[in-house]
């Protein structure tokens, strides 16, 4: 399990040794908008590990303020694409050797009404928080896709799959008014609950 926040993860991870479930779980420090960081993590975690049968690139952000990655990059195209395609770049070899290893990118809807602006990912000229959004998860699907036709070209036995896991009570609505939620929920009805979109379109995707 990655994390930003060393602290809010271990309450985490509390809470999910409470419901007693199979297997183990470790904590991860990594920030997507920072590629130093994301070296960092996949150095320590080939260090560490022999094996890697699911990746999910499930991070995000959504419509927040202007911001940018330690790197300069428009915070949602860095973190919600760069940092993904950089980990998933250092981690390939170890799902390469993985049988029957997996690669999820969570993508969205908004990628329809969106285009890949090469002239603004640092925000050059302006920022538009919905329409920055919407091209990082645009970015996310041509990744899934292109990676996906490259594995096929070289033979590796891995799959990249892009998922669509739908509006969720999470977090990731911290950055929207009132008013917009209203607006959301009067037109594609109410948000699910994070175990229906958020993880189980994920899950699905590894069946």
């Amino acid at each position: 399990m990655l994390v930003r926040n060393q602290e809010n993860a271990e309450n985490t991870l509390v809470k999910l040794q409470e419901q007693n479930g199979k297997g183990t779980l470790e904590i991860g420090v990594l920030d997507l908008s920072n590629l130093s960081s994301v070296k960092q993590f996949a150095d320590t975690y080939l260090q560490k590990h022999k094996s890697l049968d699911v990746l999910i690139n499930n991070a995000g952000v959504s419509m927040p303020p202007a911001s940018k990655t330690a790197e300069g990059y428009e915070l949602q195209f860095g973190v919600n694409f760069l940092g993904h395609f950089a980990l998933t770049g250092y981690l390939y070899p170890l799902l390469k050797a993985t049988r029957d290893s997996r690669i999820v990118t969570i993508s969205s809807n908004g990628y329809q009404n969106a285009v890949i602006d090469f002239d603004n990912l640092k925000s050059e000229v302006d920022y538009d928080p919905m329409r920055e959004y919407r091209q990082s998860k645009l970015a996310d699907l041509m990744f899934a896709v292109e990676l996906h036709r490259i594995i096929i070209v070289k033979g590796d036995k891995v799959l990249s799959i892009a998922a669509q896991p739908g509006a969720n009570k999470t977090e990731l609505t911290r950055h929207l008014s009132p008013e917009v939620i209203a607006a959301r929920i009067e037109r594609l009805g109410e948000f699910m609950e994070p175990w229906q979109g958020g993880a189980l379109s994920s899950l699905y995707m590894q069946q």
